[in-house]
């Protein structure tokens, strides 16, 4: 696998993550890292911010708030 499908199959897999945790009332955005230039990833809810390192952590998270991967 090239890095070009890798990066549009880990896109493709972030677009379905915002999608379902828009169905469970949170907001998932992909930021770029300032010095890495490595994806990081914020939850957020109800005034509510929380960091999460990477896909693994965004999949957990999703499952502790009631949502489907």
């Amino acid at each position: 696998m090239s890095k070009t499908d890798t990066n549009d199959a880990a896109t493709g897999e972030f677009a379905r993550l915002v999608l379902a945790y828009r169905e469970r009332g949170h907001a998932l955005r992909q930021v770029a890292d300032l010095h890495t230039g490595q994806p990081k990833y914020y939850a957020s809810a109800w005034g509510y911010c929380k960091p999460l390192a990477d896909l693994n952590e965004v999949r957990d998270f999703l499952q502790q708030i009631g949502g489907r991967q």
